[in-house]
């Protein structure tokens, strides 16, 4: 069986993000709440980092070039803003528990977009994977372009061999 319904409650911003996945047989109606952009990676899009991670110099990898960086805590809650088209998309570049991103997966899923593990592989439930290495979410174009900018950044960090 695999989840169909997720929420996410941001207390302190006062937010709630709320939705569900259709399918054939499924009786759903309404429509999903989520607007992701089908646009790709650009200078002004807003992808959302960890502010661990950015404070261990895990980002240091980008270029400030390639988007606009906006740091927030939760994992979940950085899912739920790109699921609710609030930003452009996420990158965690350390290994997630699944309970902390299942909720999120479902939105941004039911909102029409993706999410991958570092090695561009689907994040899905059917698997059974307790911990990831790490994602990236958003619409297809976002993802695939974070994904693309990633490789390019780690193969440019490592060392040329003769």
């Amino acid at each position: 069986s695999q989840p169909v319904a997720a929420g996410v409650l941001s207390p302190l911003a006062g937010q709630v993000f709320f939705d569900h996945i259709c399918d054939a047989t499924s009786d759903c109606a309404g429509e999903s709440t989520g607007v992701l952009q089908r646009s790709g990676l650009a200078p002004e899009s807003t992808i959302l980092a960890s502010r661990s991670e950015v404070k261990r110099g895990d980002w240091d990898i980008f270029e400030e070039s390639l988007f606009q960086r906006s740091n927030v805590g939760s994992i979940a809650y950085k899912l739920a803003l790109v699921s609710g088209g609030l930003a452009s998309g996420t990158v965690s570049l350390a290994p997630k528990n699944m309970w902390d991103i299942a909720a999120g997966i479902i939105l941004i899923k039911a909102a029409g977009g993706t999410v991958v593990d570092l090695n561009g592989e689907p994040i899905g439930f059917e698997n059974h994977r307790l911990k990831i290495n790490g994602l990236i979410a958003g619409n297809t174009n976002i993802t695939s372009d974070l994904l693309s900018a990633l490789d390019e950044c780690r193969s440019a960090d490592e060392p040329v061999q003769d």
